[in-house]
């Protein structure tokens, strides 16, 4: 199960675009609405894969994901509009809670993404 973390916004309608497809192919996905306990979400589904916008990623999520022994989740994580400095703070963050995430993605083009992964 694929649950996307529903960042959707004025300017992007990504997470809607995502889930709808995915489910047009058979593949079983879920839109995370904000609101509710991360826990209560997390163990409700029981995703395979979580993807989320680096702004949306709350302690309660670094904490479900590093303390919770049955959660086997690959996370994808959309930097999209993230600075240097945000991306660096949030690695620091994941590793330092031992949260491995499978890829990051951007919707900006190549040529203009500054991030670098250190």
């Amino acid at each position: 199960m694929i649950l996307f973390q529903n960042y959707t916004s004025d300017l992007c309608t990504e997470p809607m675009y995502f889930h709808g497809c995915f489910r047009r192919i058979g593949v079983d996905a879920g839109l995370w609405n904000h609101g509710g306990s991360v826990f209560d979400v997390m163990d409700t589904h029981k995703p395979e894969v979580l993807v989320c916008h680096y702004k949306n990623m709350t302690p309660d999520l670094f904490t479900y994901c590093s303390q919770n022994n049955r959660f086997k989740c690959d996370i994808v994580v959309n930097i999209t509009g993230a600075t240097q400095d945000e991306f660096n703070a949030l690695e620091k963050t994941l590793k330092q809670a031992k949260i491995p995430i499978a890829f990051y993605f951007s919707n900006v083009p190549v040529s203009f993404q500054q991030i670098v992964s250190v």
